[in-house]
């Protein structure tokens, strides 16, 4: 835990398999953003299945916390790119 306790994400939609839906609280983001939502999305792509992951929230007012929140979302990317390799390779 580098930054506190762990966020909190709300589930708002689920159509499995294709739809997840999910807002981070506002505390959560530690005043980095606000009204943060996002969506899952998986679709038939050719032999494949496209995954769109869509994220909306109102960046800070303040340069420097704009910056922090770019970088943590940026780590948080790689991250789970990283993970999500590897349950393919399995």
């Amino acid at each position: 835990m580098l930054l506190g306790s762990p966020g909190v994400e709300v589930i708002t939609a689920f159509e499995p398999p294709a739809r997840l839906a999910y807002s981070a609280t506002d505390e959560s983001l530690r005043g980095l953003c606000t009204g943060h939502i996002a969506e899952l999305s998986c679709a038939a792509c050719g032999t494949g299945t496209r995954l769109r992951w869509t994220v909306r929230a109102q960046p800070s007012h303040s340069w420097w916390k704009r910056i922090v929140a770019r970088l943590m979302f940026n780590l948080a990317c790689r991250a789970g790119l990283r993970n999500l390799r590897r349950q393919f390779r399995r």
